[in-house]
């Protein structure tokens, strides 16, 4: 995306007009900073949200996700622990707190963190932590258990279009 000087513009204006307590106008001016590719400026905004209203979910999710887009899950986890601390309920921080946790090998709070999202919601945008908790019972060698949360994510997400190589596996994984 090509930001122009008129676009820096408009978000200097509307960063002068915001109230400087208001979390969510500070975590707003974050993500259309973010989509102007100005990732610096959003992590200044995202940090200010959060630190107004250390109760703001969203803002530590976008922190996390500025340091997930540069590969550092050391750094994104943290900030998707408060999210999910701030909002027990916050789904869409607990998915990326699960894989965040797998990709630093911390497979049982990964584990844990897809069987919460799973009890809170059988949705098919969340059921790709099936598919985490499979890959780490494969890897324990609980081949059942893992079979169990790979046809958990072909009956949450029928329609998605990597459901014929699960059922794939699950049949593989299966006893005869």
């Amino acid at each position: 995306m090509t930001v122009s000087e008129r676009d820096v513009a408009v978000l200097r204006s509307f960063a002068r007009r915001i109230d400087p307590s208001d979390a969510g106008a500070h975590n707003n001016l974050g993500v259309l900073y973010l989509k102007a590719g100005l990732k610096p400026k959003a992590f200044v905004e995202f940090s200010k949200a959060v630190e107004f209203d250390p109760k703001f979910a969203p803002g530590y999710l976008n922190l996390a996700r500025i340091s997930l887009s540069d590969g550092n899950y050391a750094e994104a986890e943290p900030e998707l622990k408060k999210a999910v601390a701030a909002n027990p309920s916050f789904l869409n921080a607990m998915v990326l707190l699960c894989s965040t946790q797998f990709a630093r090998s911390e497979f049982s709070d990964s584990l844990l963190m897809a069987r919460r999202v799973h009890q809170l919601t059988q949705e098919p945008q969340y059921a790709d932590v099936h598919l985490v908790a499979g890959q780490i019972l494969v890897s324990h060698g609980q081949k059942r258990d893992a079979a169990r949360e790979y046809q958990m994510f072909v009956a949450e997400n029928p329609a998605d279009p990597r459901v014929p190589k699960v059922k794939s596996l699950i049949s593989r994984l299966s006893p005869n």
